[in-house]
């Protein structure tokens, strides 16, 4: 698969051959269109079982709670495809979203260290 950019208001996504690239907002605006391009991705790429799908947030400027719960539904929409979600280089945006939850359980998988409960995927 090419590279293929999506773009939403205050938002561009690239979609990659094992991931997409996230830069801009990440709130109500886009939370669903974001989840239901990368469900289409998803079954475009057809990817082994076990491999994984990489989400780099290293250019997120802005996420609100619409936004985490669209990281949430992404984590579970990868592994019905029964792939492995990584989030690597969360921005300081998304950093602040999650020091905002309470569950940090369920983001277990999500690249911010900084939070005690909250691991960096090996």
């Amino acid at each position: 698969m090419s590279t293929i950019i999506t773009t939403h208001a205050g938002t561009m996504v690239v979609h990659l051959a094992t991931g997409l690239t996230c830069h801009g907002e990440i709130d109500i605006a886009i939370a669903d269109q974001l989840v239901a391009d990368c469900g289409q991705q998803l079954a475009e790429l057809a990817l082994p079982a076990g491999s994984v799908f990489v989400v780099d947030l290293s250019g997120v400027t802005f996420m609100d709670s619409a936004g985490l719960d669209a990281l949430l539904d992404l984590h579970d929409l990868v592994e019905e495809f029964d792939l492995v979600c990584v989030v690597r280089r969360a921005s300081a945006a998304v950093h602040r979203i999650v020091a905002l939850t309470a569950h940090p359980e369920q983001l277990g998988w999500l690249d911010v260290p900084s939070r005690p409960g909250l691991v960096a995927p090996a």
